[in-house]
């Protein structure tokens, strides 16, 4: 199965057959009854250059999968945040029934402005993109989900800071529930490893620390200190790390072979690929993928 890119949201829309205008905040909510089993079931192994925010509830018999991770979700209230040039796939089982959601899409545009106001950390890949929480506290942020959902219907020249105002808020209340994960505090370091991490995953080659710092107008030395300061790895580290987890993602979210995996990543012979594979999860591809139960 082929990966596809959706560089901006009505390329998306147009995908999943449903047409929107969009008002000028760059937000777009959908309730997930808008969005067919048929497209659904249809629709996998993608990237989005905007963030992403869903919440499902009574959604059972459901898999979704972000950069190589897995999520069965069978019917608990749950959010997912997904960053741009995350690679997604889902699978559906059976019907959706008493399903019930939203799913938010934010162009980057929008976006610098809401995570400035709301100080939002959910999108930083040192978080993680699931948070599972309880009917009553998935109650109180269903209320402002379906306020913006209500709002976004009535297009007029208010209506985009009402919705930018309306996120901030839908995001301070999940900080609410889920506070535990905002340990980290945020700030130019993590911001410039954050751009470091979009460098690496839109290599279409493992990258040299050199021009990764360069692209930054930074040092490799700066680059190394400020990695190690951040995510406690070298610069070096990080890439092979970033491009590690790239594999595993297509290992178990793709039909792609060995062979096809290893060209998409850069590497001419599969040996080469088999061997850095192996020597950071000292496993080779094959067996990592037999062991996460995907096929060859």
């Amino acid at each position: 199965m082929n990966e596809t890119r959706f560089d901006n949201l009505q390329e998306f829309l147009k995908r999943i057959n449903l047409s929107h205008s969009m008002a000028d905040s760059g937000i777009l909510i959908l309730n997930l009854d808008e969005v067919s089993d048929t497209v659904l079931r249809e629709f996998s192994m993608y990237r989005n250059e905007f963030y992403e925010v869903n919440l499902f509830n009574q959604v059972k018999n459901f898999r979704y999968a972000i950069d190589g991770t897995i999520y069965d979700i069978d019917g608990e209230p749950t959010f997912f945040f997904v960053a741009p040039n995350q690679l997604q796939s889902y699978e559906i089982y059976g019907e959706r029934d008493s399903a019930s959601g939203y799913l938010i899409y934010i162009q980057k545009s929008c976006f610098r402005q809401v995570e400035k106001t709301s100080r939002a950390h959910f999108f930083k890949r040192e978080y993680q993109s699931c948070y599972r929480v309880s009917e009553e506290e998935y109650q109180k942020i269903l209320y402002w989900a379906d306020l913006m959902h209500r709002e976004s219907k009535s297009v007029n020249e208010f209506t985009g800071q009402i919705l930018q105002s309306l996120l901030v808020i839908l995001i301070l209340k999940i900080k609410e529930v889920v506070h535990e994960e905002l340990s980290l505090l945020y700030g130019r370091p993590q911001e410039i490893i954050g751009n470091f991490i979009d460098l690496i995953d839109k290599s279409p080659r493992l990258p040299k620390v050199s021009a990764c710092a360069s692209a930054l107008a930074l040092t490799p030395k700066q680059l190394n200190a400020l990695s190690k300061k951040v995510l406690g790895k070298t610069a070096n580290e990080v890439i092979k790390t970033q491009f590690s987890d790239k594999a595993k993602a297509l290992l178990i979210q793709s039909e792609l072979s060995v062979k096809e995996i290893a060209q998409s990543l850069g590497f001419e012979e599969v040996s080469n690929f088999s061997r850095f594979f192996k020597g950071i999860n000292k496993v080779s591809p094959i067996v990592f993928r037999e062991q996460k139960g995907a096929n060859c």
